[in-house]
């Protein structure tokens, strides 16, 4: 599939995913606030921490791989089993770590206890959080675009549907738990979609850990997690001042506004992603890789800079 095409499936996505995130959030602010969207935030990006951290940030070494040995079931096989077992490896002891720090968690993220059984949740759920990605960078590393566009889109609606669900019925508790109960569901969507694919065989996920493409996906994991980790630290910090100094309603409102940024953003950090990381993996020459990038920088940047003059005219 070519950029251009790439581009149009990612826009369509990215379109249904700002609809669903622009109504989520105002249901969040109706509902509960500015500063209940500001504490929603900081468990985002709670949640997103840890994720990456379960996950040791192997993500992108597996889309490399699998699409650097896209016809060798063999090589698939060892990457995949060995990414599997790095993931399992470290779910269990976050998880643990989580349910008994729970309460510590709640008191310094949220500023109150009472919120401690959303990181129980949060914690149990982990194994879907982990193996969602997982099994989304293999599709990608498999060039399963028009998949991967159908899941985000089926995450944005279940995500908003549950949203408003939650929100109506539970306030801030049930926004809290929407994004978990929201990905949980769509690891299952992710799981269908990988059992129907034709290149899918259990035995490629079974097998003893291979040293070598396990030290080769580690290396991916500083670069991953740095980003990964001091980015959400960040966030947190910033509206944990911005509450404690300012008010919680701002820290809402500088959530709000980091979510548009985050949002409109999406269309060509998905078309990256999806596109790119496979397609530049499975190039060897250089002057094809050259001619990939240049023919990228040709459509990418004035999509950017049409975009943040539209940010800039309608703000």
């Amino acid at each position: 599939m070519t950029l251009i095409k790439t581009s149009i499936l990612s826009a369509i996505a990215t379109i249904i995913r700002v609809i669903a995130g622009f109504v989520s959030v105002k249901i969040v602010a109706v509902y509960i606030g500015p500063s209940g969207l500001a504490l929603v935030g900081q468990m985002q990006s709670f949640i997103g921490m840890m994720s990456s951290v379960a996950s040791a940030g192997i993500g992108s070494g597996v889309v490399k791989y699998t699409a650097e040995h896209y016809e060798d079931e063999s090589a698939k096989q060892k990457i995949w089993s060995s990414a599997l077992k790095i993931s399992l490896v470290l779910i269990v002891p976050m998880a643990v770590a989580i349910i008994f720090l729970a309460e510590f968690i709640s008191l310094k993220l949220l500023h109150t206890r009472e919120y401690s059984s959303v990181f129980i949740v949060f914690a149990v759920s982990l194994v879907f959080f982990v193996l969602n990605g997982l099994l989304s960078s293999i599709l990608n590393g498999q060039k399963e675009i028009k998949r991967l566009t159908l899941l985000n889109i089926a995450g944005a609606l279940f995500g908003l549907g549950v949203t408003i669900v939650l929100v109506v019925n539970y306030q801030l508790y049930g926004a809290l738990v929407a994004g978990i109960v929201s990905q949980s569901i769509v690891f299952f969507i992710t799981l269908g979609f990988v059992l129907k694919s034709n290149w899918f065989k259990l035995s490629l996920f079974v097998g003893s850990l291979d040293k070598a493409y396990m030290k080769k996906l580690l290396k991916y994991s500083a670069m991953a997690l740095t980003s990964a980790i001091s980015i959400p630290l960040s966030h947190m910090y910033l509206r944990d001042y911005i509450g404690t100094h300012i008010g919680w309603d701002e820290a809402g409102y500088w959530q709000a506004i980091w979510r548009i940024s985050e949002t409109y953003l999406m269309l060509v950090t998905t078309t990256l992603s999806i596109y790119y990381l496979p397609k530049l993996s499975s190039l060897q020459d250089r002057s094809e890789l050259k001619h990939e990038l240049l023919h990228g920088y040709k459509i990418i940047m004035p999509l950017v800079i049409v975009m943040a003059l539209g940010i800039y005219l309608f703000r």
